[in-house]
């Protein structure tokens, strides 16, 4: 993972575990220690998102920013840093739905939720995307709550796959079509005939 300072934080941070603009190489516990120092110090810290279990919303390289709660609560919809309570590896998932002992969280692309996740395991939630340079935070803003449902009635997973599968029956289908003769003179009737000539001289002149 690449961690980039929040320079808009005036608090003292741990600087062992901080990259300032450069590339910090660490362990998922490494990362684990160092959300947990940035968020207990009240600092947010940009970090660069690897794999592809958030995705559409979150990407492969997208930039993100986490921060600490402070005042706010996780709510259904949030995409939260948190610690995996059987491996105590650290991972970047959504809050689908909540229990009276913790939270159940998913990635969107994951058919099977992390489990429940007490309140306590939770170190902070992803408040900005960047994606080539630019905000790409729709999986994060008003929506987030309906993408948590569609994410826990597995709506987004069923979604992605019947488009793979029309996509790939249309990439067999179509050239197949295509070396119709019939499949031709079907495309041609929506369409004016038109002749191609080459220009004679009263053309060139202006003259028609």
């Amino acid at each position: 993972m690449t961690y980039f300072r929040d320079n808009s934080s005036s608090e003292t941070t741990d600087e062992q575990y901080v990259s300032f603009g450069e590339e910090l190489s660490i362990s998922n516990l490494g990362q684990r220690e160092l959300l947990l120092t940035m968020m207990e110090s009240g600092s947010s810290l940009r970090t660069m998102a690897r794999g592809f279990s958030m995705w559409p919303f979150i990407r492969d390289k997208d930039i993100l920013t986490i921060a600490p709660f402070k005042n706010k609560q996780p709510a259904r919809g949030d995409v939260v840093a948190f610690t995996q309570p059987a491996s105590g590896k650290l991972t970047i998932h959504r809050i689908i739905g909540q229990t009276d002992n913790g939270l159940i969280i998913k990635g969107d692309k994951c058919l099977v939720p992390d489990g429940e996740v007490p309140n306590r395991e939770i170190i902070g939630y992803v408040c900005r995307i960047e994606r080539n340079g630019s905000d790409a935070n729709l999986g994060i803003g008003g929506s987030r709550a309906i993408i948590a449902l569609l994410s826990r009635l597995n709506i987004l997973m069923t979604g992605k796959q019947l488009l793979l599968f029309l996509r790939k029956i249309a990439n067999r289908v179509l050239p197949i079509l295509h070396s119709l003769n019939f499949y031709r003179q079907i495309g041609k009737k929506p369409f004016p005939h038109t002749d191609i000539s080459d220009a004679s001289e009263d053309d060139k002149d202006g003259k028609y």
